[in-house]
């Protein structure tokens, strides 16, 4: 049975492997272009192993041809209206727009948000502090307003631009306010804080109990003087 159990599984895989190469090759440009040229059809990749037939992809390539790589299904009324633009934070210096379908965004989302709740106790409806570089209204990216109070009131972020010691404090003083359960914010910006926090003697929010940074690399010097500062436990989130 078990042996049976381990062939059905194998076959779900392959069948699903299938059914992604050839939508990719009907559906998306790049991929039915890049396949043309290899002299290769869809049903020449069945197995995990196929896909090494594949040439590796950077991001100047998708960054430079953004709409190749863009479902024509998505391209097209109603399901152009299901899109949702995001974008990477530019850990390496360049941003990557994510196109999403609507409901797969909420669902990526899911797994991140049940290790929160597992690991710290932070859900949902928890309120963050939160900085970022641009803002979406709809789906473009607009210039990053200085500050913004969202998602019903469980948000309080702030424009990463013109972080002068003047502004930190400004920043620092309606955080305090906000009083949030936890700050989702990249590790420069936290160490900031955190040396604001020690040079000016400030008190810490009272109901901060989780920090997540992301966006940059955390080195080892700098979680120890966040987590040394506001002492409370600390993840470093990669979200590709």
């Amino acid at each position: 049975m078990a042996e049976t159990g381990t062939t059905t599984r194998e076959r779900e895989k392959t069948t699903a492997l299938a059914d992604l190469i050839e939508y990719a090759y009907r559906e998306v440009a790049h991929f039915h272009s890049m396949i043309d040229k290899l002299g290769y059809t869809p049903a020449d990749f069945q197995t995990a192993a196929d896909l090494r037939k594949i040439p590796f992809m950077t991001k100047d390539m998708i960054q430079q041809n953004i709409s190749d790589f863009v479902a024509k299904e998505y391209q097209r009324y109603p399901k152009s209206q299901k899109i949702e633009v995001k974008r990477t934070s530019g850990s390496t210096g360049k941003y990557l727009k994510i196109y999403w379908d609507r409901h797969d965004d909420i669902r990526s989302l899911f797994p991140l948000w049940k290790m929160r709740y597992r690991l710290y106790g932070i859900e949902p409806q928890n309120h963050f502090c939160t900085f970022y570089t641009a803002n979406y209204k709809g789906n473009k990216i607009v210039e990053a307003e200085r500050e913004l109070l969202g998602s019903n009131g469980r948000t309080l972020g702030f424009s990463k631009v013109g972080l002068t010691h003047e502004r930190l404090l400004e920043i620092y003083e309606k955080i305090l306010e906000f009083n949030p359960d936890w700050f989702y914010l990249q590790p420069s910006v936290a160490v900031l804080l955190a040396d604001l926090v020690s040079e000016e003697k400030l008190a810490v929010p009272s109901n901060l109990r989780y920090i997540e940074t992301t966006g940059e690399l955390l080195t080892k010097d700098c979680r120890e003087r966040i987590s040394s500062v506001f002492r409370a436990p600390l993840a470093d989130m990669y979200g590709t």
